[in-house]
C-alpha cells in the first residue's frame, strides 16, 4: 500500500461450463447436456495499522458446477456397498464469502487471523433415500437394485442453503541455518440453515498442518517436511442413512509427505528443475472425511518426480 492506508481491490470473472453427453450403446443420454455460466467478483479492503500490521475484510462471489460424477454417474459405487441414482436436474452452487482477518508482517516472520463465513445455495449433497423413496424409482432402476442388494441407495441433490464458518490461524518463521518453520490451524462448522435434515455432509472440524522447510540462500536446492492432522469428529449421518463402516464418529488421520527440488541452469535462457515428493511416508489408512461414509481410501504411500521447465 506504501504511503496509503485504506486501499481496496475489486476483480471479476466469467465462467462458462459445459457438458455434452454423446451417444453411447445401451445408454439413454437425451436431457444430460448441461451448460451454465456465472460472472463473480471479489472487493477486498486493506487498512494499515502500522508499518506491517494491516487489517482487512473481503466479500466475495463464487460458483461451482456439478462434476462429472455428481451430474453422471449411475450405478454401484466404487467400493459396491452403495448405488447411485442420476439426478438430471442438479444445478451448480452460488456462494457469497466472507472475511475478516488480522495480519502481522516482520522480516522473519509473519502471523495471520482471519474469521470466513461461506453461505451457499442449491449446495450439492449426496442425499440418502428411505425405501419408500427407492420403491418410486422406476422398475428398471429398481431390478438393478434388487440384483445388487446394495446397503443403501444414495443421489445427488442440490440443498437450497448450507452454511460454513470458521476461524484459521496461520504462521510462519524463518529461522536460523536456513530453515523455515510454519503451518496453520483451522477450525470449520457446517450446518443447514433452512432445515435439518438432510444434514451437510461429512466434515472435518478440526485441522493442524505444519511444515519445516530447508532452503539455503543463494543455493538451487530445497527439501521440505509438511504434516497433515485431522481432528475426530462426529459423523453426519441423516433418518435412514446407515451407520458408516468406520462408526459413528470419523476417526482421526494423520498425513506426513517429504519434498525436495533442484533448480539447474539457466541454459539458453532456460531453467530446468526436477522435484520429487514422497506422500504418506507411514502409508497411513485412512480417508477424507467427505468419503469416509463410503470408506473410499486416500492412496497409500507413493513417490512422484517431475521435471519443469522454466523459459
Amino acid at each position: 500500500l506504501g504511503a496509503v492506508a485504506l486501499g481496496f481491490l475489486l476483480s471479476l470473472r466469467w465462467q462458462r461450463v459445459e457438458t455434452t453427453a454423446t451417444a453411447t450403446p445401451d445408454k439413454n443420454v437425451e436431457g444430460l447436456d448441461f451448460r451454465d455460466d456465472k460472472t463473480v467478483g471479489a472487493l477486498t479492503a486493506t487498512y494499515a495499522l502500522t508499518d506491517g500490521l494491516n487489517l482487512f475484510g473481503s466479500f466475495a462471489t463464487a460458483f461451482r458446477a456439478p462434476n462429472l460424477v455428481e451430474r453422471l454417474f449411475s450405478g454401484p459405487t466404487p467400493e459396491g456397498s452403495g448405488f447411485q441414482i442420476l439426478n438430471q436436474d442438479l444445478t451448480s452452487e452460488d456462494s457469497e464469502n466472507f472475511d475478516l482477518g488480522v495480519k502481522l508482517r516482520r522480516e522473519r516472520f509473519f502471523v495471520e487471523a482471519v474469521a470466513f463465513r461461506s453461505d451457499l445455495d442449491q449446495g450439492v449433497v449426496q442425499y440418502f433415500l428411505s425405501t419408500g423413496e427407492i420403491a418410486q424409482l422406476p422398475a428398471d432402476i429398481r431390478a438393478q437394485i434388487a440384483q445388487l442388494r446394495p446397503q443403501y441407495v444414495v443421489q445427488q441433490r442440490n440443498i437450497d442453503r448450507l452454511r460454513y464458518e470458521g476461524l484459521e490461524l496461520a504462521s510462519a518463521v524463518r529461522l536460523p541455518a536456513d530453515f523455515t518453520l510454519g503451518g496453520n490451524y483451522t477450525y470449520l462448522s457446517a450446518e443447514r440453515i433452512d432445515s435439518a435434515s438432510p444434514p451437510t455432509g461429512d466434515t472435518y472440524s478440526n485441522k493442524v498442518t505444519a511444515y519445516v522447510r530447508w532452503e539455503p540462500t543463494d543455493r538451487p536446492y530445497w527439501a521440505e517436511y509438511r504434516l497433515r492432522h485431522n481432528g475426530t469428529e462426529n459423523a453426519n449421518v441423516q433418518a435412514g442413512q446407515p451407520i458408516p463402516l468406520v462408526g459413528e464418529t470419523l476417526p482421526s488421520f494423520t498425513v506426513h509427505n517429504l519434498a525436495g527440488g533442484v533448480s539447474l541452469g539457466p541454459w539458453a535462457g532456460i531453467t530446468h528443475s526436477l522435484l520429487f515428493e514422497v506422500a504418506n511416508v507411514t502409508d497411513e489408512l485412512y480417508a477424507e472425511f467427505s468419503n469416509v461414509s463410503f470408506f473410499r481410501p486416500e492412496p497409500g504411500r507413493r513417490v512422484t518426480a517431475a521435471y519443469r521447465l522454466r523459459f
